[in-house]
C-alpha cells in the first residue's frame, strides 16, 4: 500500500489468525519507514498518519503477540511518494492568429501519466485554447477584439489566469495557478 506525502495514508489494518487468539498487540520490530514519514502502527494493527517524508520501498518488520505470547513477524514494503507538485507557474507568450502550444509540467507523485483539467479561469475556448488530459494547453489566438483586455498590462490583448490540476493514478491531486 503506497502512500504520498502530505495526503492523509488511507489506514491499513494488519491481521493475524491463530495462536491463542485475540486480543492481537502489534508493534515494529525492524525499519524505520513509519516513524521516517510519520506514519504510525498501533498496537491494534493499524498504519496509519499523513507522510511527510518520502520512502521508496523502505522495508518494516512488523511482530504480532498473543494472549499467551505467542509472537509471529511478518515483513513487508513501504513507497511513499514525494508530494504531486505542478512546476508550470507562467505561461509562454502568444502571437495572434498562430499556433500556440505549451506542455504543463509536474514533480513527484506516484510516476504514473498525469490527467489534468482546468478547475477554474478564464474560458479557454473564448481565447481558441484547449487543455488536453495530457497537460497540453495549445489552439490559435484569435485576433483581439478589444484592446488591451481588462486587467491586463499595457500592449496585451489577452490575459489568461488558469487553475489547474494535475492527478496521477493513485489519485492524488494538486491545483495550482497559471498566468
Amino acid at each position: 500500500h503506497a502512500g504520498m506525502v502530505g495526503v492523509n495514508y488511507t489506514p491499513v489494518t494488519l491481521a493475524a489468525t491463530g495462536g491463542s487468539g485475540s486480543p492481537y498487540t502489534w508493534s515494529v520490530t525492524s525499519g524505520t519507514a513509519l516513524s521516517a514519514t510519520s506514519l504510525a502502527l498501533s498496537s491494534g494493527g493499524v498504519i496509519s498518519g499523513t507522510p511527510s517524508a518520502a520512502e521508496a520501498a523502505a522495508t518494516v518488520t512488523v511482530q504480532v503477540e498473543d494472549s499467551a505470547t505467542n509472537k509471529a513477524t511478518a515483513t513487508f514494503s513501504l513507497t511513499i511518494y514525494s508530494a504531486l507538485t505542478i512546476t508550470s507557474t507562467t505561461l509562454p507568450n502568444g502571437t495572434y492568429g498562430a499556433a500556440y502550444s505549451t506542455n504543463l509540467a509536474a514533480t513527484g507523485g506516484d510516476g504514473s501519466s498525469l490527467t489534468w483539467s482546468t478547475t477554474s479561469g478564464a474560458a479557454l475556448t473564448s481565447v481558441g485554447l484547449t487543455l488536453s488530459s495530457a497537460g497540453v494547453l495549445s489552439g490559435t489566438l484569435p485576433a483581439p477584439q478589444n484592446a488591451p483586455a481588462p486587467n491586463c498590462q499595457a500592449g496585451k490583448a489577452y490575459c489568461l489566469s488558469l487553475s489547474v490540476t494535475a492527478v496521477d493514478s493513485a489519485h492524488a491531486a494538486f491545483t495550482t495557478t497559471a498566468s
